[in-house]
């Protein structure tokens, strides 16, 4: 067509293409057409991490952060050994949080071997974790709304229309078992809340680029903060496996 719009349709994942060109809305495990990661990938990580968690999967690599500001949700830590996702660390602990020490006290307690340090700072309450770890710590503020310049994997290059869709789906392209990176989870006792969390969100597209949906959508329809998702793609977001 002029816009493109048909090439860029059929340069798709072909799931997503199967759901959006072709009408074919029952394409993955009945997910959302708009979904980014299919839940049976999400399943598949989980299944190479029952394998994998009781080997010897290196030191810790990265770690994805995010915290809470003493606010009513969760903080968050997901740790990263190169392509294994161990078991995601949550804490409530209220206005506790509101102290960068303890704050950085707390990543500290959950951490081993030298990780680098993925720290959400969009709403500022990263800032002054980072300032008390990053004299031992490799640390990384990550911004959501700040611009990306990366695009997509594939013939066609999507952009993203911010740093949130570029981790997002960088998840996303890491979880393919086609073209990704055999990533694995480690699931524990949050393995139903991952794929819950994991499978949830959804994108739109807006010519070519993409954009991920409202977090407070993803809250109206799973009822809390998807902080396991979160901590995955900070984690993901800028490490080398």
């Amino acid at each position: 067509t002029a816009t493109g719009y048909g090439d860029a349709l059929a340069a798709l994942p072909k799931e997503l293409r199967a759901a959006m060109y072709e009408g074919k809305f029952n394409a993955a495990l009945k997910d959302n057409p708009m979904q980014v990661i299919p839940t049976d990938w999400v399943m598949a990580a989980l299944e190479r991490g029952k394998k994998r968690k009781d080997q010897d999967t290196g030191p810790m690599t990265a770690v994805g952060i995010d915290p809470n500001g003493g606010g009513k949700d969760e903080f968050g830590i997901a740790p990263l050994r190169g392509t294994f996702f161990d078991e995601p660390i949550l804490e409530i602990e209220g206005l506790d949080f509101k102290k960068p020490r303890k704050s950085a006290a707390f990543v500290i307690e959950n951490i081993e071997d030298d990780p680098q340090l993925n720290i959400d700072c969009t709403g500022g309450w990263g800032n002054g974790i980072v300032e008390h770890l990053e004299e031992h710590y490799a640390c990384k503020a990550l911004g959501m709304s700040m611009a990306s310049n990366k695009r997509t994997k594939g013939k066609i290059k999507y952009e993203f229309a911010n740093k949130r869709a570029e981790y997002i789906w960088a998840l996303r392209e890491a979880f393919d078992p086609d073209e990704g990176d055999d990533v694995a989870i480690n699931g524990g006792d949050l393995s139903r809340r991952i794929i819950q969390e994991l499978s949830t969100v959804r994108f739109i597209l807006r010519g070519r680029i993409i954009l991920i949906e409202p977090k407070e959508d993803i809250v109206a329809r799973i009822g809390r903060s998807p902080t396991i998702l979160d901590t995955f793609a900070y984690a993901w977001a800028e490490a080398d496996p």
